[in-house]
């Protein structure tokens, strides 16, 4: 991943998993707030669905196995922090 000018927020979210419906109602607000200040990328982990190459590699690499999970990457794509809590992330942010 070529490092960029901010950092990046991946979140993983299954659309069919209720955890994720809830930890989008917490983090929406969140990411609304600091959208000017990171880059964003979705990765949506719903059953059936098909990874693009770029996906996959993201999901290898950083994803730990719940939903919803979210990533902070420095503006270099290092990892910064794996945050489970929308409120964490505002903080760190």
């Amino acid at each position: 991943m070529k490092p960029g000018d901010r950092p990046l927020l991946i979140v993983y979210f299954d659309d069919t998993a209720r955890a994720s419906r809830l930890g989008a109602a917490d983090l929406w607000p969140v990411v609304l707030d600091i959208e000017s200040r990171v880059d964003l990328v979705l990765v949506d982990l719903t059953p059936g669905r098909k990874f693009t190459d770029d996906e996959r590699r993201l999901v290898r690499r950083y994803y730990n196995g719940y939903v919803p999970t979210t990533v902070v990457l420095s503006s270099d794509r290092q990892i910064r922090r794996k945050l489970r809590r929308a409120r964490a992330l505002k903080k760190r942010i």
